[in-house]
Protein backbone atom coordinates (compact mmCIF):
# COMPACT_ATOMS: atom_id res chain seq x y z
CA UNK A 1 0.00 0.00 0.00
CA UNK A 2 2.85 2.39 0.83
CA UNK A 3 4.53 1.62 -2.51
CA UNK A 4 1.29 2.34 -4.37
CA UNK A 5 0.80 5.65 -2.53
CA UNK A 6 4.39 6.65 -3.26
CA UNK A 7 3.92 5.81 -6.97
CA UNK A 8 0.74 7.93 -7.15
CA UNK A 9 2.52 10.90 -5.59
CA UNK A 10 5.35 10.59 -8.12
CA UNK A 11 2.87 10.52 -11.01
CA UNK A 12 1.10 13.62 -9.67
CA UNK A 13 4.42 15.48 -9.48
CA UNK A 14 5.68 14.26 -12.87
CA UNK A 15 2.51 15.04 -14.86
CA UNK A 16 2.85 18.85 -14.74
CA UNK A 17 6.56 18.59 -15.54
CA UNK A 18 5.85 16.53 -18.66
CA UNK A 19 3.28 19.11 -19.82
CA UNK A 20 5.75 21.91 -19.17
CA UNK A 21 8.35 20.22 -21.35
CA UNK A 22 5.86 19.98 -24.22
CA UNK A 23 5.00 23.70 -23.98
CA UNK A 24 6.58 25.75 -26.78
CA UNK A 25 9.63 27.80 -25.84
CA UNK A 26 9.28 31.51 -26.51
CA UNK A 27 11.47 32.29 -29.54
CA UNK A 28 11.66 35.32 -31.80
CA UNK A 29 9.64 35.35 -35.00
CA UNK A 30 11.81 34.30 -37.94
CA UNK A 31 12.18 37.60 -39.80
CA UNK A 32 14.76 37.91 -42.58
CA UNK A 33 15.43 41.66 -42.76
CA UNK A 34 15.01 44.64 -40.51
CA UNK A 35 15.49 48.39 -40.39
CA UNK A 36 15.84 50.80 -37.51
CA UNK A 37 16.57 54.43 -36.70
CA UNK A 38 18.21 55.78 -33.56
CA UNK A 39 19.69 58.85 -31.91
CA UNK A 40 22.57 59.38 -29.46
CA UNK A 41 23.17 62.63 -27.57
CA UNK A 42 26.95 62.44 -27.02
CA UNK A 43 28.84 62.28 -30.36
CA UNK A 44 32.52 61.61 -29.72
CA UNK A 45 34.42 63.36 -32.53
CA UNK A 46 32.34 66.60 -32.46
CA UNK A 47 32.61 66.86 -28.69
CA UNK A 48 36.39 66.45 -28.67
CA UNK A 49 36.72 68.72 -31.70
CA UNK A 50 34.57 71.38 -30.05
CA UNK A 51 37.07 71.78 -27.22
CA UNK A 52 39.77 72.84 -29.69
CA UNK A 53 37.48 74.74 -32.05
CA UNK A 54 35.87 76.80 -29.29
CA UNK A 55 39.27 77.71 -27.88
CA UNK A 56 40.71 78.98 -31.18
CA UNK A 57 37.51 80.74 -32.26
CA UNK A 58 37.33 82.46 -28.87
CA UNK A 59 40.77 83.98 -29.51
CA UNK A 60 39.33 85.88 -32.50
CA UNK A 61 36.31 87.28 -30.63
CA UNK A 62 36.00 90.97 -29.87
CA UNK A 63 35.29 92.04 -26.29
CA UNK A 64 31.58 92.57 -27.05
CA UNK A 65 31.04 89.26 -28.91
CA UNK A 66 30.23 85.68 -27.92
CA UNK A 67 30.16 82.30 -29.67
CA UNK A 68 27.10 80.01 -29.98
CA UNK A 69 27.04 76.38 -31.19
CA UNK A 70 23.87 74.64 -32.37
CA UNK A 71 24.21 70.87 -31.81
CA UNK A 72 22.00 68.09 -33.13
CA UNK A 73 22.00 64.48 -31.91
CA UNK A 74 23.90 61.71 -33.68
CA UNK A 75 21.30 60.11 -35.99
CA UNK A 76 21.67 56.68 -37.57
CA UNK A 77 19.77 54.41 -39.95
CA UNK A 78 20.41 50.68 -40.13
CA UNK A 79 19.48 47.76 -42.38
CA UNK A 80 19.95 44.20 -41.11
CA UNK A 81 19.85 40.70 -42.57
CA UNK A 82 19.15 37.86 -40.11
CA UNK A 83 20.96 34.59 -40.84
CA UNK A 84 19.34 32.91 -37.85
CA UNK A 85 18.01 33.77 -34.38
CA UNK A 86 21.51 34.54 -33.10
CA UNK A 87 23.50 36.19 -35.89
CA UNK A 88 22.83 39.07 -38.27
CA UNK A 89 24.87 41.39 -40.48
CA UNK A 90 23.94 44.90 -41.43
CA UNK A 91 24.97 48.37 -42.49
CA UNK A 92 24.79 51.38 -40.16
CA UNK A 93 24.77 54.85 -41.73
CA UNK A 94 25.14 57.73 -39.25
CA UNK A 95 24.90 61.49 -39.69
CA UNK A 96 25.79 64.51 -37.60
CA UNK A 97 25.90 68.25 -38.29
CA UNK A 98 26.14 71.44 -36.24
CA UNK A 99 26.38 75.19 -36.83
CA UNK A 100 28.08 78.10 -35.10
CA UNK A 101 27.38 81.84 -34.91
CA UNK A 102 29.37 84.79 -33.53
CA UNK A 103 26.96 87.35 -32.03
CA UNK A 104 27.08 90.75 -30.40
CA UNK A 105 26.54 90.57 -26.64
CA UNK A 106 23.92 93.32 -26.35
CA UNK A 107 21.93 93.01 -29.59
CA UNK A 108 22.49 89.29 -30.47
CA UNK A 109 23.27 90.50 -33.99
CA UNK A 110 25.09 87.82 -36.02
CA UNK A 111 28.61 88.91 -36.97
CA UNK A 112 29.48 85.67 -38.78
CA UNK A 113 28.14 82.12 -38.98
CA UNK A 114 28.87 78.79 -40.62
CA UNK A 115 28.80 75.03 -40.28
CA UNK A 116 30.94 73.75 -37.42
CA UNK A 117 31.15 70.10 -38.45
CA UNK A 118 29.46 67.50 -40.66
CA UNK A 119 30.06 63.77 -40.24
CA UNK A 120 28.78 60.80 -42.24
CA UNK A 121 29.55 57.33 -40.94
CA UNK A 122 29.26 54.08 -42.94
CA UNK A 123 29.75 50.95 -40.82
CA UNK A 124 29.26 47.29 -41.75
CA UNK A 125 27.97 45.75 -38.51
CA UNK A 126 28.06 42.28 -36.94
CA UNK A 127 25.44 41.44 -34.32
CA UNK A 128 25.05 38.55 -31.90
CA UNK A 129 21.87 37.94 -29.90
CA UNK A 130 22.74 36.68 -26.43
CA UNK A 131 19.15 36.11 -25.39
CA UNK A 132 16.61 36.01 -28.25
CA UNK A 133 12.98 35.92 -27.16
CA UNK A 134 9.66 36.68 -28.82
CA UNK A 135 9.18 40.14 -27.27
CA UNK A 136 12.64 40.78 -25.84
CA UNK A 137 16.21 40.44 -27.06
CA UNK A 138 19.57 41.06 -25.40
CA UNK A 139 22.36 41.58 -27.96
CA UNK A 140 25.75 43.08 -28.76
CA UNK A 141 27.19 44.62 -31.94
CA UNK A 142 30.63 45.40 -33.36
CA UNK A 143 31.21 47.58 -36.42
CA UNK A 144 34.21 48.84 -38.41
CA UNK A 145 34.06 51.23 -41.34
CA UNK A 146 34.73 54.77 -42.53
CA UNK A 147 33.92 58.28 -41.26
CA UNK A 148 33.57 61.14 -43.76
CA UNK A 149 34.40 64.54 -42.22
CA UNK A 150 33.59 67.99 -43.52
CA UNK A 151 32.11 71.43 -42.94
CA UNK A 152 29.95 73.95 -44.79
CA UNK A 153 28.32 71.05 -46.71
CA UNK A 154 31.67 69.92 -48.17
CA UNK A 155 33.22 66.52 -47.36
CA UNK A 156 36.94 67.17 -46.81
CA UNK A 157 38.44 63.87 -45.65
CA UNK A 158 37.82 60.24 -44.70
CA UNK A 159 39.06 58.35 -41.65
CA UNK A 160 38.90 54.94 -39.98
CA UNK A 161 35.80 54.46 -37.81
CA UNK A 162 34.59 51.88 -35.29
CA UNK A 163 31.73 51.40 -32.86
CA UNK A 164 31.34 48.72 -30.17
CA UNK A 165 27.95 48.32 -28.46
CA UNK A 166 28.31 45.35 -26.10
CA UNK A 167 24.89 45.69 -24.44
CA UNK A 168 21.67 46.27 -26.34
CA UNK A 169 18.02 45.62 -25.51
CA UNK A 170 15.09 45.31 -27.92
CA UNK A 171 11.49 45.10 -26.74
CA UNK A 172 8.58 44.35 -29.04
CA UNK A 173 7.76 42.04 -31.96
CA UNK A 174 7.62 43.33 -35.54
CA UNK A 175 7.67 46.98 -34.46
CA UNK A 176 10.04 47.43 -31.53
CA UNK A 177 12.02 49.88 -29.45
CA UNK A 178 15.67 49.54 -28.57
CA UNK A 179 18.35 50.99 -26.31
CA UNK A 180 22.06 50.21 -26.32
CA UNK A 181 25.21 51.15 -24.46
CA UNK A 182 28.20 51.78 -26.67
CA UNK A 183 31.61 53.34 -27.20
CA UNK A 184 33.37 54.33 -30.39
CA UNK A 185 34.03 57.24 -32.71
CA UNK A 186 30.33 57.71 -33.49
CA UNK A 187 28.95 58.05 -29.98
CA UNK A 188 29.74 57.33 -26.35
CA UNK A 189 26.97 56.38 -23.95
CA UNK A 190 23.38 55.44 -24.77
CA UNK A 191 21.58 55.29 -28.10
CA UNK A 192 17.86 54.61 -28.44
CA UNK A 193 15.30 54.37 -31.22
CA UNK A 194 12.69 52.35 -33.10
CA UNK A 195 12.91 49.47 -35.55
CA UNK A 196 10.82 47.16 -37.71
CA UNK A 197 11.33 43.58 -38.96
CA UNK A 198 10.05 42.12 -42.24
Amino acid sequence: MKKLSFLLVLLLIAAPLCDAQKAPISEPIDYKVGARAGVAIFPVIPTVGLMFSAFFRALDLEDDEHLDYDFRPWTSLEAQYFFNKRISLGIDVGFYTSDYAIRKDETEEIVSEGQYMTLISVLPEFRFNYLPREKFCLYGTAAVGVMLLGGDNIIESAAFNFQLNPIGIEFGKRLYGFAELGAGLCFLGVRGGLGIRF
